[in-house]
């Protein structure tokens, strides 16, 4: 057990600093035009974010929350991400008002709360909320093959329903379905997710790198982000297979440190866009580099602060587990 909580959260280590990457890429290559950075994002995009809801499916444990009462579900949800999305928009607020003079206090609120978001990556904290919510439905719901049937239905729906920019409130909810859906692949899917061989994670990689090289040969890009869904089974495949990929490199990584950057992923992802947000863009490979270690010591520092002084703003407990 202990084991495949520290590859968990070695997945969720790789998964951060992906998020982070493509970010740092997106700065240094906004048109799209810089082939080497294009490929790194196209490839990360391909996965990065369906395998956050994946694991989230994969990982809940539906026989403990179906014997438990319907509020101790939306508690525990609440706790470990709206309150998150209220602190790291709070701390967002608070930096770009004071410190970038990008800001007012009543845009700022605006952005809040009706989750535009201060920071852009903040997107992610209510929608998975919203998936949860459908989640439970699903655990509630004793014909599984039925619900698996029925998401790939929504799946394909959502093909024609997003596949252009919609209006805010309907890109929430594409946030939140889409997201379920991946969660309902991740639960489905768990036994093979968790079966490791060479072959498989070589084969895993090859299929992510060719659904990626598919959608941007022919334009069929998927974002949650932005509610766009043009290819909805080459998202689906290669969600999954790059899933796959991280746990199963996860699953090879002796070392126990990178788990410590996975446990504190959800701070990572909060925080890390304000230093893009401070400093100047470039395309040099030096700046990328640069500014990916400059955000690294940032994080550092926050995980040491926010875990010892406000741990449960970020759906943390006081004390923090340890690995024997």
């Amino acid at each position: 057990m202990i084991r495949r909580l520290t590859y968990i959260d070695t997945t969720r280590a790789i998964l951060i600093t992906l998020v982070v990457l493509g970010h740092v890429l997106n700065y240094a290559n906004p048109q799209y035009n810089i082939i080497p950075y294009t490929l790194a994002q196209e490839f990360i995009n391909a996965f990065h974010m369906p395998a956050f809801f994946l694991l989230s499916g994969l990982l809940t444990d539906g026989e403990k929350w179906r014997s438990r009462p319907i509020g101790a579900y939306f508690v525990h949800k609440a706790r470990t991400l709206l309150i998150p999305y209220l602190f790291f928009e709070c701390l967002a607020l608070l930096y770009k008002h004071f410190v970038l003079h990008s800001v007012s206090f009543a845009e700022g609120l605006r952005l809040m709360l009706t989750m535009r978001c201060n920071v852009s990556a903040d997107w992610f904290l209510p929608a998975m909320f919203l998936a949860c919510v459908l989640y439970y439905l699903y655990i509630r719901f004793p014909r599984k093959i039925a619900w698996g049937v029925g998401g790939t239905v929504l799946l394909l729906g959502l093909r024609f329903l997003m596949s252009t920019r919609g209006g805010h409130l309907q890109v929430l909810l594409f946030r939140g379905i889409l997201g379920f859906v991946f969660m309902l692949a991740g639960n489905l899917l768990k036994k093979q997710l968790m079966a490791f061989s060479w072959p498989k994670i070589g084969g895993a990689f090859f299929l992510t790198a060719a659904a990626a090289a598919v959608c941007f040969k022919f334009s069929l890009g998927n974002s949650f982000y932005d509610g766009v869904l043009r290819s909805p089974l080459l998202y689906l495949v290669s969600g999954v297979c790059g899933t796959y990929f991280v746990l199963g490199l996860a699953d090879r990584i002796p070392w126990k440190w990178p788990s410590r950057i996975g446990e504190n992923a959800l701070t990572v992802m909060g925080t890390h866009q304000l230093v893009l947000y401070t400093i100047p863009g470039n395309s040099s490979p030096l700046w990328v580099i640069g500014v990916f270690l400059l955000i690294a010591a940032v994080e550092a520092a926050l995980i040491l602060i926010i875990n010892r002084v406000c741990p449960a703003l970020v759906g943390r407990p006081r004390k923090e587990r340890t690995h024997a």
